[in-house]
């Protein structure tokens, strides 16, 4: 459901995330092609991580995978899910371990 719910709702989610980092001089197409590598990541990721886990030859893709994961789960989490919101302590947590399990995967 990650990448392929939000194919639908690339505009609510773009007006979202701008009004989450409130950068005011950029236009929404901007947040709308971040939306769109972000699904594009949520699909793609998942399939590096298994190809490379499967096949040693391709172990960078695990890498890779795993780290751009890695990364934009830190995003999502800063953006969406902050420590400081006690609504969203479950998930922030949630969120530590999958990074943990990513970094597990890599190493």
């Amino acid at each position: 459901n990650a990448g392929i719910g939000k194919i639908n709702n690339v505009n609510p989610l773009a007006k979202g995330l701008s009004s989450k980092i409130n950068l005011n001089f950029l236009p929404i197409t901007f947040f709308r092609i971040v939306i769109v590598l972000v699904i594009i990541l949520e699909i793609v990721a998942p399939l590096g991580l298994l190809i490379g886990t499967m096949f040693k030859d391709l172990h960078y893709l695990k890498t890779f995978s795993a780290n751009a994961l890695i990364i934009f789960t830190i995003l999502a989490s800063v953006l969406y899910h902050p420590i400081s919101d006690t609504n969203q302590i479950g998930q922030f947590f949630a969120n530590l371990a999958v990074i943990g399990g990513l970094l597990a995967i890599i190493n």
